[in-house]
């Protein structure tokens, strides 16, 4: 907060010498929110007059400047177009919006083709690839760009007759109004075909939780004319979210094996990836020690190896063999399972399984199912979710799962 001073002066672009003489001075008010920033504390004239160039330092504030004087018009608004072929082409979702507001104007934009699910998630759907342009375009605004490669679908037979593609959008950093612009171009060449595109304007949303509902949808239908391509702005109903992930049946608690040496046990967490990149479950595996649980630390013997699909995962590998065989535990081990949501809440499904340590193979029917309810931090740790025992007895090592 406060004045400050500003001062202006020539160099050499060379030495970067500062050319003696020449420096204008002046006590500067810099604004406190960025909603004025644009009006300016000052201005620098160059003039040109008679051979010589002019420098004069204006004090500000001046006008607040139009945004984005050269972004064109969307018109004609169109909805739809056909060609008679999609081999070879790619579809382009474009957005374009308004630079108002120097960098803090952020649009997160997600093409979800086939799927609507794939809404609001930060997982990219197949044939998709996203080109996020950070600077200034050509109508000094901002772009998005996804590229659908929707030609090398369909010769791939992932669809027929018709498919859609939800688009969803929503300002991480700013709001207002965006320019929408779908196009088919040609996969090897980049050029656009002409007469193939679709021109709107959108109202993208601030709240990511009705991010998914979309505004709008592109259907491609097949017909005697060809592929037709329509826009159907919108919002929709909120897509089932991990549509394809597998229902956790066979539910047991218990399983034995002869021996453990060569064994790896494996502790996979699973759940839905309903609120974009939102939903982050933390993991502990107390292998030996609940002390582990909730804390920074890998225990010993433990690994972690995180990843996504439909929903997200998380995997403990838990060396159980190598700690076997150099001595660590003889009859029996407890291990502690832990986890809370960082973001998100719900269930989660939990597998423990064994596998090969040196091929990586699971060991057939060998696992363990249940459905979990991972709390907050406070609730979450260092309680636990569970107890896994291992316990030698009569010849066998016999795992099984508590569920607290």
């Amino acid at each position: 907060v406060g004045p400050a001073v500003l001062e202006m002066t020539l160099r050499n672009g060379s030495t970067l010498e500062t050319l003696p003489g020449v420096s204008l001075v002046m006590s500067i008010q810099p604004a406190q929110s960025d909603a004025t920033c644009a009006e300016g504390m000052g201005r620098i004239d160059i003039e040109r007059v008679g051979g010589e160039f002019q420098f004069s330092l204006v004090r500000g504030p001046f006008p607040t400047p139009t945004p984005c004087p050269t972004l064109p018009p969307l018109l004609p608004s169109t909805s739809s177009f056909t060609v008679p072929s999609v081999v070879g082409l790619d579809l382009v979702v474009e957005y374009i919006w308004c630079y108002d507001r120097a960098y803090t104007s952020y649009l997160d934009v997600f093409t979800a083709y086939e799927n609507p699910s794939y809404c609001c998630r930060e997982k990219y759907p197949p044939y998709v690839d996203q080109d996020y342009d950070s600077g200034y375009d050509g109508h000094d605004g901002r772009h998005y760009t996804s590229v659908v490669h929707v030609g090398e679908s369909f010769a791939n037979g992932e669809w027929t007759d018709s498919v859609s593609t939800r688009l969803c959008a929503y300002w991480i950093i700013g709001g207002g109004l965006a320019d929408l612009r779908v196009v088919l171009r040609n996969s090897s060449s980049s050029e656009e075909i002409p007469g193939t595109s679709i021109l709107t304007t959108i109202q993208p949303t601030d709240d990511i939780s009705v991010c998914a509902t979309g505004l709008a949808e592109l259907n491609v239908q097949r017909d005697s004319s060809g592929f037709v391509f329509s826009l159907t702005p919108g919002s929709f109903p909120t897509p089932t979210p991990c549509s394809r992930l597998p229902p956790l049946t066979n539910l047991s608690s218990s399983f034995s094996i002869p021996s453990v040496v060569g064994l790896d046990l494996i502790v996979e967490y699973t759940w839905c990836l309903d609120r974009a990149f939102w939903d982050y479950l933390s993991v502990f595996t107390a292998f030996q020690s609940p002390s582990y649980c909730c804390d920074s630390r890998y225990p010993p013997y433990v690994d972690y190896d995180f990843g996504d699909y439909d929903g997200r995962h998380y995997t403990s590998v838990v060396s159980i063999g190598q700690a076997f065989s150099d001595g660590v535990f003889q009859n029996n081990v407890i291990t502690r399972l832990c986890a809370y949501w960082s973001n998100g809440y719900g269930p989660a499904d939990l597998r423990v399984s064994l596998r090969n340590s040196s091929t990586r193979s699971e060991v057939p029917g060998k696992e363990i199912l249940a459905s979990v309810v991972p709390g907050t931090p406070e609730t979450g740790c260092p309680a636990g979710l569970g107890r896994l025992d291992v316990q030698q007895a009569g010849g066998q090592f016999v795992f099984s799962l508590t569920i607290f």
